[in-house]
């Protein structure tokens, strides 16, 4: 009589290590970055016009984004297109702030992810409507 033998499973594959830092690197990021840009501006003088924080803060807020969208697992050079407002918003900000490190691999958010998906376009459509109301009622 012979015994059942196991099937063969493929172990699981070693878990990718990806670099970078996580959702509340990225965060505390922004914040520093608007803080140095908004220094930046406020050192300017009235009626002289200087691209300089402009470019400051949107070059470090696209560096943010690279090494994010990185860590999530997705193209970083996507990070290039902040520019592009929605669609800045949609594929860039949002991943950033909302998917965990290795998003790519599974592509399910974890609960923290959810949460912060609801607040962020919650946000997002109430700031469209007051802008809606505000336009409207004038």
């Amino acid at each position: 009589m012979t015994t059942p033998t196991e099937p063969d499973i493929a172990p699981n594959p070693e878990p990718r290590d990806y670099p970078g830092f996580g959702r509340l690197g990225y965060f505390i990021g922004l914040i520093v970055v608007s803080v140095i840009g908004a220094m930046l501006s406020s050192g300017q003088r009235y009626g002289e016009p200087s691209l300089f924080p402009t470019i400051a803060t949107l070059g470090g807020m696209t560096v943010l984004s690279f090494i994010r969208l990185q860590n999530i697992g997705k193209n970083p050079w996507l990070a290039l297109v902040a520019v592009i407002p929605l669609f800045n918003f949609f594929f860039v900000f949002l991943p950033c702030l909302v998917c965990q490190e290795g998003y790519e691999e599974d592509k399910t958010l974890d609960n923290i992810g959810r949460v912060l998906s609801a607040v962020v376009v919650g946000f997002f459509l109430l700031i469209v409507l007051l802008v809606v109301w505000v336009v409207f009622t004038r």
